[in-house]
């Protein structure tokens, strides 16, 4: 009897051992942490915590985005550990690297155990592959100025989601970037550059690079010399000479904004010739040094002003022979300038013009013999260049003279006009007793009834003699009347 009831207890216990292990806790798997970042990786485990009855065999399904499903099955955890290294192998396009920037997303799908059952899961994991930087500097190093462009390739497509920070290593000097991939390194003054560049793309693949950098500076010139304001330019032969100082790396080239130019200039201060063949300015318009770079507007100055404003008139004849009067005229370099007729310093006074200030007009002598003519031309643009042209006639008219004066002042025979005078002359004056009153060696039709002092003469008889060149000696009484 008790031998029965200890077997039914036996199979009692078996009976409810069965029970609980059917009741056991279905399967279930999850990845361990959140997204990933890698960089010029294909192949990776990513940690799936996994629940199962203790070490029994399960099956995981999942899928990779560039490859499709997997099952992998017979698969085994060791005593106490839950965590399983899923094996991922991205095969990109079927190459080991890729063209651009990915995104892979794996899938567990579904967990099954024998014991289980089959649990849907329909979880998923993000890696996000990045193609590491791999800077170069693909600009010159070396450039004009105190600035330069730095461009830089890294190896990737493009420059998506890359991040730069662009250091400068020397003292004097900036580095700013606005574009991705290049940068503006500015200077105080030309030398050598030391700068640091570090990319990272997805926040976690990096690359850096050091560079230098050489800045070759620009020459600058000043050009120095008088201002030439009424020049003649029209003369194959005008030039003058100027100063160019000049600085940077030598030997240089110039070129004048007139044209001219000039190779192999030593820095310093040189001595140029330079023409001018119209008005304006003339200034440098560049300066090439050594290391071919060029001057900029900031770093040239001075002028030289030269004004092509020098008249040059020319007359109609050099010698005109007429009797009494005769019409000259003059060839204007500008219509707009002013002309004057005056007699020159040999005969100042040896006649008059109609009108002295036109172009054309009428000469008329009252002297015998040669008379200096001079035009003068005068530009109005506020520059008064003049310039001038002489003019010399042969007086041939016959000789006039007069047998009194009234020296009142009224304008009218107030002086003693001998017309046809020669220039070399000279006037006697007598009183009526024969005694010398007046004597004027080249007289120039000028006495109005005085002594040598000055003193005004009486009223009365008079007589003088003229004596000069080419005449016969005039002897003439004279009656002084004033009123």
């Amino acid at each position: 009897m008790k031998h029965t009831q200890r077997i039914f207890i036996s199979a009692f216990v078996f009976s409810m051992l069965s029970n609980v292990a059917v009741a056991q806790t279905q399967p279930s798997a999850e990845f361990v942490g959140s997204d990933t970042t890698l960089c010029d990786i294909l192949s990776v485990n990513i940690p799936v915590r996994c629940y199962v009855n203790g070490t029994e065999n399960f099956t995981l399904v999942y899928s990779c985005s560039s490859q499709g499903d997997f099952t992998a099955q017979n698969l085994t955890l060791e005593e106490g550990v839950d965590i399983y290294e899923l094996p991922i192998n991205i095969d990109y396009k079927g190459n080991l690297a890729w063209a651009e920037d990915h995104v892979e997303t794996v899938m567990l799908k579904s967990i099954s155990t024998q014991t289980g059952g089959t649990v849907e899961l329909n979880k998923t994991f993000t890696i996000n592959l990045y193609t590491t930087p791999a800077i170069s500097i693909v600009s010159d190093t070396q450039a004009c100025g105190t600035e330069i462009n730095i461009t830089i390739a890294d190896g990737r497509p493009d420059f998506d989601d890359a991040r730069f920070v662009w250091t400068v290593l020397s003292d004097n000097a900036t580095i700013e970037s606005d574009v991705a991939g290049t940068a503006v390194l500015r200077a105080g003054q030309k030398g050598s550059y030391d700068f640091e560049l570090t990319e990272t793309v997805g926040g976690k693949c990096t690359d850096n690079i050091g560079g230098r950098v050489v800045l070759l500076g620009n020459p600058a010139g000043t050009i120095d010399g008088e201002s030439y304001i009424c020049s003649n330019i029209e003369d194959p032969n005008f030039s003058f000479e100027a100063t160019l100082q000049i600085e940077g790396a030598e030997p240089f080239s110039y070129v004048l904004t007139n044209g001219q130019n000039g190779t192999g200039i030593q820095a310093g201060t040189t001595n140029i010739p330079v023409e001018a063949r119209e008005g304006g300015t003339i200034s440098i318009a560049s300066v090439t040094d050594a290391n071919g770079c060029t001057s900029d507007d900031t770093q040239v100055a001075g002028q030289i002003t030269v004004v092509d404003r020098k008249p040059s008139p020319a007359v109609s004849n050099d010698t005109t022979a007429f009797v009494g009067y005769t019409p000259i005229s003059v060839t204007m370099s500008d219509e707009a300038n002013e002309i004057l007729w005056s007699l020159g310093q040999q005969t100042p006074d040896n006649g008059y013009f109609d009108n002295p200030t036109d172009s054309e007009t009428t000469y008329r002598s009252i002297l015998y013999g040669i008379a200096e003519l001079v035009v003068t031309e005068t530009n109005t643009d506020g520059q008064a260049c003049s310039g001038t042209d002489t003019l010399y006639v042969y007086s041939q008219m016959p000789v006039r003279y007069p047998n009194g004066i009234s020296p009142n002042g009224d304008g009218y025979n107030d002086c003693l006009v001998i017309e046809g005078a020669p220039n070399i002359n000279t006037l006697t004056i007598y009183d009526r007793t024969g005694k010398k009153v007046y004597v004027k060696s080249n007289y120039r039709n000028n006495w109005s009834g005085t002594d040598d002092s000055g003193k005004q003469l009486e009223d009365g008889y008079y007589y003088y003699t003229l004596e000069g060149e080419g005449i016969a000696t005039i002897k003439q009484t004279l009656v002084i009347k004033r009123n």
